[in-house]
């Protein structure tokens, strides 16, 4: 099965729950013990998970369990055991975006993605690149749907996170098959031109329930 496919859930909003338990963070196995040729050979005792490892494992069954929040907690203590590596900012990333902390999780995904390219880990690349379009454009959408000072800068940093994305799969498509986002991209761009075109029509009803407020005696009479 092509990579790409498996990076096609990413895509999804909710797709967090779904993800199989990672193993690149866990410790490598203790070698078979030896053959006792003679006296009884002890076997080494299995290797102990470190803090990182421990609190990625926590996490995930936090976020199996549904519990987002405490999730989060358990990928925070990851990454302040780690730094260094990229899964713990995209986990944490992922659990920001299940508590609806979106422009946290994009701050998350950033730093994902910077350690995952210091580490030359395309996959790692991919996701921390997925995750980001998916926090940029939550920001975006808010930004526009609540008249944010912000919107129009937080539209063109979305847009420029998908761009990047498609580039990213057309010079990788082996990693991500540049269809998926460039499907992200028309989904977005739909679900903003729809926006734009409700945006009169929540005007006028904001107009009339601030006139309604102001005169209750006159609505109370229709």
């Amino acid at each position: 099965m092509r990579r790409s496919i498996v990076l096609a859930a990413l895509l999804v909003p909710h797709f967090a729950a779904a993800l199989p338990t990672s193993r690149a963070h866990a410790d490598p196995p203790a070698n078979d013990p030896p053959l006792a040729t003679g006296p009884a050979v002890a076997a080494s005792p299995a290797p102990t998970a470190g803090p990182y490892a421990l609190a990625i494992q926590e996490g995930y069954a936090k976020l199996r369990e549904g519990d987002p929040h405490a999730a989060q907690l358990a990928f925070q203590r990851a990454t302040t055991a780690d730094a260094t590596k990229s899964e713990g900012h995209f986990l944490l990333g992922i659990a920001m975006l299940r508590n609806d902390s979106h422009e946290p999780a994009a701050a998350s995904f950033r730093a994902a993605l910077e350690r995952a390219q210091a580490a030359s880990d395309l996959m790692g690349e991919a996701r921390a690149r997925i995750g980001l379009v998916r926090a940029l454009t939550l920001v975006s959408h808010e930004h526009h749907r609540t008249n944010h000072h912000s919107r129009d800068a937080s539209a063109a940093n979305a847009a420029q996170a998908r761009t990047d994305l498609i580039v990213f799969a057309t010079a990788h498509p082996d990693i991500l098959s540049p269809d998926l986002p460039r499907a992200e991209l028309a989904a977005s761009d739909a679900v903003r031109d729809l926006a734009t075109r409700m945006e009169p029509v929540r005007e006028r009803i904001a107009a009339r329930e601030r006139e309604a407020r102001a005169h209750p005696a006159a609505r109370s009479t229709h």
